[in-house]
């Protein structure tokens, strides 16, 4: 196994138990949720959620907070494939119209913060001008403060 390999499986790993963690917080506060599935166009998102009481209905893209000791995220402008190694623009980007929110788990802290999808995509898509390669090399994208009201942050969840 190559070291970009690995980074790859590791991220994977890391991203699952981010959307682990959330789902269990949403199913504790009455949501159902629905997995969809990967490079759906028509659902571009990570999950559809339901409340079982209300009736309503959201999506959400969730992404792991991988240095919330920096109080800082990393918004991916291009993703690449870890087989093909293929560039590619990551599907919250193509389809903001289709996510109500992105929520970025912060594992460690136990904390969620949750953003306006069409801010935060209108954003990033902004300053993509901006963006460099992440440690692995497995993203490109921009820092920006985890709370800053321009990228549409609505508020931080204890999980």
């Amino acid at each position: 196994m190559t070291k970009q390999e690995y980074n790859f499986q590791q991220l994977e790993i890391e991203g699952k138990a981010a959307e682990k963690m959330f789902q269990e917080y949403l199913e504790k506060e009455g949501w159902r949720c629905r997995k969809t599935k990967a490079k759906d166009p028509n659902e571009p998102y990570d999950y559809q959620i339901n409340h079982k009481t209300t009736g309503h209905w959201r999506t959400i893209e969730i992404k792991s907070y991988g240095k919330p000791e920096y109080g800082t995220i990393f918004a991916e402008t291009v993703q690449v494939s870890p087989k093909q190694r293929i560039e590619s623009t990551p599907e919250y980007l193509s389809h903001p119209e289709k996510i109500d929110y992105m929520i970025y788990v912060d594992q460690k802290g136990k904390r969620a913060f949750k953003y306006d999808m069409k801010k935060f995509a209108k954003f990033v898509e902004a300053n993509q001008g901006i963006a460099g390669w992440n440690g692995t090399y497995t993203a490109k994208g921009i820092v920006i403060s985890e709370k800053h009201n321009m990228i549409g942050y609505l508020e931080t969840i204890d999980l």
